[in-house]
């Protein structure tokens, strides 16, 4: 099976903080399981349209490319995120017209996940699964298909992601860009399969959890790193989702 990991990073500060913090962890395991490694600089879409939305769209086009056809598997990987190199392959036991990737509605676990929207401290517009589509006009869904690290197939899944690309737009400033409408779309398409979420371990909801269960949050530098030092080594790919500053804490990880 040929396969590969695709980023985006755009703008020599992302560029920076993915070379210097990610790029390390990122091609152990690439070695390790035989993957490519792919590190798209620039959008692939250089249209007046494209470059009036977020980046984040582009990633609805990595299966389009003249690349693309050569491989089996294309997982694509948000670059704000830590790999730890011990982990499995993301792509086994993955059906091929699959997609693979993690349900933010249940993560870290779905006691977890509504203990935390009891609380208070996330929006339902993002918590909440029926909310989360229905706030940009979309059908209320069961799941939330997190897209920062999705495990793709170019034969059964280009369709689908130039469909997403092209009939919708970003809601009005909603930092969510492409992700509640390939939510809807894969849903739509009985396509998703559940991973590991430890592919996915989003560090926001796994700190809300623990300030959840133990009363407290970390309240200096060194207490958040070592939480997220134990964090590293609990999961597979540890997704900051745009906390650079808590990336910056734990460099010397990638």
């Amino acid at each position: 099976m040929k396969k590969a990991i695709v980023t985006l990073n755009i703008g020599q500060q992302y560029q920076n903080s993915w070379r210097n913090i990610c790029r390390k962890g990122w091609q152990a395991y690439c070695e390790r399981h035989d993957f490519d490694l792919i590190n798209l600089d620039k959008r692939l879409d250089s249209s007046e349209r494209a470059n009036k939305r977020s980046p984040a769209w582009q990633k609805l086009l990595i299966l389009s490319q003249d690349w693309s056809d050569k491989y089996d598997r294309i997982v694509w990987v948000d670059s704000d995120i830590i790999v730890n190199p011990a982990a499995p392959s993301i792509v086994d036991g993955i059906p091929d017209e699959k997609i693979g990737c993690i349900d933010e509605a249940a993560y870290p676990t779905l006691k977890d996940h509504n203990s935390i929207m009891v609380s208070g401290r996330i929006q339902p517009s993002s918590g909440d699964a029926g909310v989360f589509h229905t706030c940009v006009g979309l059908p209320a869904a069961p799941h939330i298909i997190q897209t920062g690290v999705m495990a793709l197939s170019p034969k059964h899944h280009r369709e689908l992601f130039e469909h997403v690309y092209n009939i919708y737009e970003d809601a009005g400033g909603d930092r969510y860009y492409e992700m509640r409408f390939l939510s809807h779309e894969v849903q739509k398409a009985a396509a998703q399969h559940w991973i590991d979420p430890r592919f996915n371990a989003l560090l926001i909801w796994l700190a809300l959890a623990d300030i959840v269960k133990t009363g407290r949050q970390p309240t200096n530098k060194l207490e958040m790193g070592y939480f997220l030092m134990e964090q590293f080594f609990r999961n597979f790919f540890i997704h900051f989702g745009g906390h650079h500053d808590w990336m910056s804490i734990v460099g010397f990880m990638g």
